[in-house]
């Protein structure tokens, strides 16, 4: 997992990136606190107030997602002074085993 553009929940143009990743369906998602349970094929890295973004397809080995707050769920001014911990989720039919595994998880500061 990847991020590129501002920090800052003002400027709207935090990218993040997911890749290798399936072209199944997938969700980023971000939490308070950093944990590493064994979840699906992979392991669940962020916890307690958790909140998704809308479900987004890999494309080309490669998953996005811009908090450009155009809505709800594409702004973080919630959050701004907190620290987030972002992953991303995303089915896996061909690995076999849960069939869905995660990226691996980045700790962002949220600022103003």
């Amino acid at each position: 997992l990847s991020a590129k553009g501002s920090v800052s929940s003002a400027a709207g143009n935090l990218r993040l990136e997911a890749s290798p990743v399936t072209i199944q369906s997938g969700i980023f998602f971000h939490g308070v606190n950093q944990i590493q349970l064994p979840f699906g094929d992979g392991f669940r890295c962020t916890s307690g107030d958790i909140v998704r973004g809308v479900v987004v397809p890999g494309a080309g080995n490669v998953a996005r997602y811009v908090y450009d707050n155009s809505d709800q769920e594409h702004s973080l001014a919630g959050f701004s002074n907190t620290t987030r911990n972002f992953q991303y989720w995303f089915r896996d039919i061909m690995g076999g085993g849960a069939l869905y595994n995660t990226s691996n998880a980045i700790s962002i500061p949220i600022l103003p």
